[in-house]
Order: C-alpha cells, then sequence, then structure tokens
C-alpha cells in the first residue's frame, strides 16, 4: 500500500505500507521574476501580497484565520493585498507564487497538500498550521513557519516576511519529488511486492509437491 505522508501511514497496522508523496511539477512550479510575474498577471510593484491558493468555502481550509491575519495587517500597512486563488491553470498557479510575497495555508487536517511543496519549489515563504506532512516539507527552512492557529500568530510570522520579503531555497528540499524521481520509488514498489509475491507462491507450490 502507498500513503502520502507518515500520518497516513500510522492509520495501517501492518509493514507493507510505503509513504510516497505526490510528485510536483518542477518545470512549471519553478523561481520566476517577481517583477515579470506580476506584470503578466496585472498586480502592482509597489504592493505586498498575500498568497491564499483554495477556496475558501471549503471549511477545512479555515479562510477566516487567513483573512483575520490579512485584516490585521492592512490596519498597520495599507499595500497589503490578499490574493484569494483556485482553479487556476498550473502555470497561472505557479505566476501567482512567483509574483506574491507569502503563502498563507492555515488549513485544520490535510494529507500531503500539494500547493505547500509547489510553494516550496517556487522558493516562496510559508506561513502554515501544523497540517499532515506540512511540518516534515518545510521544517527548518528559513522563511517558512509552522504556527499555532490564532490570528495573532499568523499575523506576528507574516508580517516579519512582508517587512523584508524574501525568496526561501524551499526547491533545494524537494527536488527529490520531481516526478521521473517519484515514478522510480512507485515502480520499484510494485516491482518488490511482486517479487515477494512470487517467492511466496514458489515455496507454497514446492511445499505442495
Amino acid at each position: 500500500m502507498i500513503v502520502q505522508s507518515k500520518q497516513m501511514e500510522q492509520r495501517f497496522h501492518h509493514s507493507n505500507v510505503y509513504v510516497i508523496p505526490h510528485e510536483v511539477d518542477l518545470e512549471v512550479f519553478q523561481p520566476f521574476d517577481k517583477n515579470e510575474a506580476r506584470r503578466i498577471l496585472g498586480l502592482a510593484n509597489e504592493k505586498r501580497y498575500i498568497l491564499f491558493a483554495a477556496n475558501p468555502d471549503i471549511p477545512v481550509k479555515r479562510f477566516p484565520l487567513a483573512e483575520g491575519a490579512f485584516e490585521s495587517l492592512r490596519m498597520r500597512n495599507p499595500s497589503v493585498e490578499l490574493l484569494v486563488t483556485f482553479k487556476e491553470p498550473q502555470d497561472r498557479l505557479a505566476l501567482y507564487m512567483c509574483a506574491c510575497d507569502v503563502l498563507v495555508f492555515p488549513s485544520w487536517q490535510e494529507g500531503s497538500p500539494n500547493i505547500v511543496k509547489q510553494a516550496m519549489a517556487c522558493n516562496l515563504p510559508i506561513v502554515a498550521t501544523d497540517a499532515g506532512d506540512v511540518r516534515e516539507v518545510i521544517d527548518n527552512v528559513v522563511g517558512c513557519y509552522i504556527c499555532e492557529p490564532t490570528v495573532e500568530n499568523f499575523t506576528r510570522r507574516l508580517g516579519e516576511i512582508l517587512r523584508s520579503p524574501a525568496r526561501t531555497t524551499g526547491r533545494e528540499r524537494i527536488r527529490h519529488l520531481a516526478g521521473p524521481l517519484v515514478a522510480r520509488r512507485v515502480i520499484d514498489v510494485y516491482e518488490s511486492t511482486l517479487r515477494r509475491h512470487a517467492n511466496t507462491f514458489g515455496a507454497t507450490t514446492q511445499a505442495v509437491r
């Protein structure tokens, strides 16, 4: 059985469980000049953009937390804007990630969210809750933070990033999730499973003889 995170693995009580996160298209999600991305998307260079890349109507995504932190920041700095985007083509989503200053990810439950790994591939700073495998993905990457799910905590971390916007080194952290590498790991699991079953079948056949 293949699952996408260690949290998923813990739900199963047998040994043949393999953790293989979903791949990231590193050709689409890659660093790109921020000002050029903003020009293409019609965004202002002087703004500070927070990206919320999910459907705000889905309760588990906890949009009110992101909105509350944004409102708190905007009271101090009118140049801060919250961009909400979902159902975008992958290439356009990558542009938003390159154009924005930080991804806000306040979900209360996840498995192995691809949006976080895609942001990492674009070297976009991230402020997130400890949901699914997010901590494992972003841990110890400068500019990426795990927060307690309160407006105060999210406001503080987002504010730190927006005061001195800089890209991260997240892409290096998730290079092992490139499509061909993930595909090779999946193939290895199937091949080892087939070999194991073939050996078991062979041993059973000899015992019957």
